[in-house]
C-alpha cells in the first residue's frame, strides 16, 4: 500500500511539473510575442507626431525646373491600424522656385524666366507597416493644397492668378535603421481651378527626399 502511495504521488508530482513547465512556456512565448508586436508596433508608429525636413527636384510644363523645400508636420493619429495598412497624414509648408529656358509667347512681354511660391496643403497618407524589415514602409498619398505664386508669367504660360491649387498623388518608401528617411515621387498638377482664364495648368514629376526628427 505504501508502495502504491509513493508511486502515486511520484505521478502527480511528475504531472504538476509537466503543467508548471507548459505554464511557464506559454507564458514566456506570450511575454515574447508580446515584445515583438511592441516593438513592431512602436517601430511602424516611429513617424506618427514626428516632424520631417526634406528637398524636392521636379521638372515640369513648359520645361520649367522646380527646386523645393518643406517641412511636414506629421498627425499622431492613425486610422485603420489593425490590419497590414495604416491611415494618417501630415501638414506640409513648402517654398520653390520655378525656372525656364522657353521663352514668353509674346516677345514685348517679360522675361518671366523665373518665380517663386509657397504653399501650404494637408496630406492624406496610406502606409504599409512593413514590407522588407520592420524598419521599411510603402505607402501612397495624395493631396490638395493651396499656394501663391509671385508671378502670373513662366515662360510661354499664363496661369491668370497668383493663387493656384496643387493637388498630387504620390507613392514612397520610408527607410533607415530608426526609419528616418523617406524617398518619393509624386505626380503634381497646378491651376487656378477656373477661378481665372487662361487655366492651362501645370505638370510636373517631382523627386523627393526627407528626414524625420
Amino acid at each position: 500500500m505504501l508502495k502504491r502511495s509513493r508511486g502515486w504521488n511520484r505521478t502527480c508530482l511528475a504531472i504538476l511539473v509537466a503543467a508548471w513547465g507548459s505554464c511557464v512556456g506559454s507564458l514566456l512565448a506570450q511575454n515574447t510575442e508580446s515584445t515583438e508586436e511592441s516593438t513592431q508596433d512602436s517601430l511602424w508608429r516611429s513617424f506618427l507626431g514626428s516632424s520631417a525636413v526634406g528637398l524636392e527636384l521636379a521638372k515640369g510644363s513648359s520645361e520649367i525646373e522646380s527646386v523645393k523645400v518643406f517641412v511636414q508636420s506629421h498627425w499622431s493619429r492613425a486610422w485603420l491600424d489593425e490590419g497590414r495598412w495604416l491611415l494618417t497624414g501630415y501638414w506640409e509648408i513648402d517654398y520653390a522656385r520655378w525656372e525656364t529656358a522657353r521663352p514668353p509667347k509674346e516677345p514685348d512681354v517679360g522675361p518671366f524666366d523665373s518665380t517663386e511660391l509657397i504653399g501650404f496643403s494637408p496630406v492624406f497618407r496610406l502606409v504599409q507597416k512593413r514590407i522588407f524589415s520592420r524598419q521599411t514602409k510603402a505607402y501612397l498619398e495624395g493631396s490638395v493644397g493651396v499656394h501663391y505664386l509671385q508671378d502670373t508669367m513662366i515662360g510661354d504660360r499664363n496661369v491668370s492668378s497668383n493663387f493656384q491649387f496643387g493637388d498630387h498623388l504620390g507613392l514612397g518608401v520610408i527607410f533607415g535603421r530608426n526609419s528616418q528617411f523617406d524617398l518619393s515621387y509624386r505626380l503634381q498638377h497646378f491651376s487656378n481651378g477656373g477661378v481665372e482664364s487662361p487655366n492651362p495648368g501645370l505638370d510636373f514629376h517631382a523627386f523627393r527626399l526627407a528626414m524625420y526628427f
